[in-house]
């Protein structure tokens, strides 16, 4: 989500009682068969960051743009992103498309944003729109994203939009909210979405289109809420699946005592196989690591990696956070975009893996 311009500070409830109780070639689709790809180089030591910088920083592109929250495809020879900015912190955050022709130097395009809020005074996502993920699927350009009616501090009521459009350029937005969490303000109850839903991270997989999102709810087994990865599908993108809970922390590695829990997730489709990446949250939250599993069916079975890929440590420019990865497989290489700050500076950066054979 768009740090800085929001405390998103995930509900850390205790059970209390309860516990004594395609185009071939654009991103986000499966162009896994144009050659041969070795999907089991994909680790933490494969990928080698672009430049030792960030694509996009404070200020790139306009005065005071605050980049956060990248959605990258590529149609043709041409990257086109979709990143979340708002103007000096301003919290009327919008989306924007950028086009690029080598994935690494980006252009506005067009000039101004290509989605923001709703303008009616009773609209659920009249205050902002963000965390940005579209792909294209059945003929139209779908993008889903984050918003809420009245500030970005109250995240019960963050909901998950939809749109649609025949160039990625003018959105039609459905008249109604896609995803919402249960029954936030009701008794603790065992939904893993009961007071959070939000950062969709859509993909086309089996002829449908995946869609991730992060959640919150009660959690038995650690005792207090958790931050885990949902999803619902669509054949169509008109009706959808009832949303479950797909992939919960590995407690080994990020116990609930330290940490909250994922968030942001995103996917790539490769062999067959759906790549899941997100970030892992620590408690109280704070973005921190970016991590990855896998699953032959993008429901069930996950298999997560034994360490992360990237820690905020990492990098200068992600020294508060790391973030919002965006994959996109490109060729033989996974291309993996991802933003953080340090400080005030909100930055979004690129790193490849090679998965020639």
């Amino acid at each position: 989500m768009h740090r800085l311009s929001k405390s998103h500070r995930v509900l850390s409830i205790c059970l209390g009682s309860l516990i004594s109780l395609n185009l071939i070639g654009c991103g986000n689709s499966n162009n896994s068969a144009v050659q041969a790809i070795d999907d089991s180089k994909l680790s933490a030591s494969c990928f080698a960051t672009t430049g030792g910088s960030p694509l996009l920083t404070t200020s790139s592109q306009f005065t005071n743009a605050n980049w956060n929250d990248p959605s990258v495809l590529k149609v043709g020879n041409t990257y086109i992103m979709y990143a979340s900015a708002d103007t000096n912190f301003s919290q009327d955050i919008k989306i924007y498309r950028l086009t690029s022709s080598d994935g690494e130097n980006w252009t506005l395009n067009p000039n101004s944003a290509v989605f923001s809020k709703a303008t009616g005074p009773s609209d659920w996502d009249r205050k902002s729109v963000e965390t940005p993920s579209v792909v294209f699927f059945n003929g139209k350009y779908h993008l889903f994203y984050t918003a809420y009616p009245i500030s970005l501090s109250i995240v019960t009521d963050y909901k998950i939009g939809h749109a649609t459009s025949l160039d990625g350029i003018s959105w039609t937005r459905d008249e109604s909210y896609l995803l919402a969490p249960t029954d936030p303000q009701g008794p603790v109850n065992r939904d893993f979405n009961q007071f959070l839903v939000a950062e969709p991270g859509a993909v086309v997989f089996n002829n449908k289109i995946y869609l991730y999102f992060t959640a919150s709810g009660a959690d038995i087994g650690v005792g207090t809420t958790l931050q885990t990865i949902g999803m619902t599908n669509s054949s169509d993108g008109i009706n959808w699946s009832t949303p479950v809970q797909v992939l919960k922390p590995d407690q080994t590695l990020y116990p609930r005592s330290s940490y909250m829990g994922y968030s942001t997730p995103a996917a790539v489709v490769i062999n067959s196989k759906l790549h899941l990446f997100y970030d892992v949250a620590e408690d109280p939250f704070l973005q921190t690591k970016i991590h990855h599993a896998v699953s032959d069916d993008g429901l069930t079975n996950f298999i997560q990696d034994n360490q992360p890929i990237f820690d905020r440590s990492m990098f200068t420019y992600t020294m508060d956070e790391i973030q919002s990865p965006s994959p996109l497989l490109d060729d033989t290489s996974l291309k993996l975009y991802f933003s953080g700050h340090t400080g005030l500076d909100l930055s979004i950066s690129l790193a490849n893996c090679d998965l020639t054979p």
